[in-house]
């Protein structure tokens, strides 16, 4: 309540209201780690570990999520060390409805896993090419059709990247503040709530 963005997401006023006291939010986020109140929002899928990023070494976590290319909102997210390949979580972030899947390069060979496999559903796997394949096509139309069909495959994965910057920049969570994964799950599943709140609260407007 200290941000005026905040305040005004949630609806209060301080002249009309008064602001739950620090141990009242305190035992309501105690209530809803011990009850795991988050999965209520979201399907959850331990600690954070290091992982190499180019010639840097990160120490952190990741949330791989899903978001539905229509309505734009992510229905499932998880929460793993940043060390786990992201492409292990895919099967838990199908809803089981999805006739296609965009996904980036490191989902390449997604549909050969066994947990999808065990699915038995036809999904149209739309797996972005490796920039390095890109480059080394020689120039002309047949580079120049793949380009547009890789650009293609983009648009259909950016709405995954909608909830993050109204996490980063409407919520203000630019990093995660716990050790544990536990913890910092507990903070994820109503923020990316909150941003499908958002979303959709635009998505009416626009309508």
């Amino acid at each position: 309540y200290d941000r005026q963005a905040r305040r005004s997401f949630a609806r209060i006023d301080l002249k009309a209201e008064g602001v739950p006291a620090a141990p009242t939010l305190l035992q309501f986020r105690r209530r809803l780690e011990t009850h795991d109140l988050g999965k209520g929002l979201f399907h959850r899928p331990h600690r954070r570990h290091q992982t190499p990023k180019g010639n840097q070494w990160y120490f952190g976590m990741q949330a791989p999520i899903g978001a539905d290319r229509d309505s734009k909102l992510g229905p499932p997210v998880g929460v793993t060390a940043a060390n786990v390949a992201a492409i292990t979580k895919t099967a838990e972030l199908l809803h089981g409805e999805e006739p296609q899947v965009p996904a980036d390069a490191g989902s390449t060979g997604v549909e050969k896993r066994a947990e999808i496999v065990a699915l038995e559903r036809k999904i149209d796997w739309q797996i972005a090419g490796r920039r390095s394949l890109s480059k080394a096509r020689a120039e002309g139309a047949a580079k120049e059709a793949r380009k547009a069909v890789e650009q293609a495959k983009a648009a259909g994965r950016a709405c995954v990247e909608h909830p993050f910057p109204l996490g980063k920049n409407l919520f203000r969570h630019r990093q995660g503040r716990y050790r544990g994964l536990a913890q910092n799950g507990h903070q994820r599943y109503p923020l990316f709530g909150l941003a499908n709140v958002v979303i959709g609260a635009r998505a009416r407007v626009t309508a």
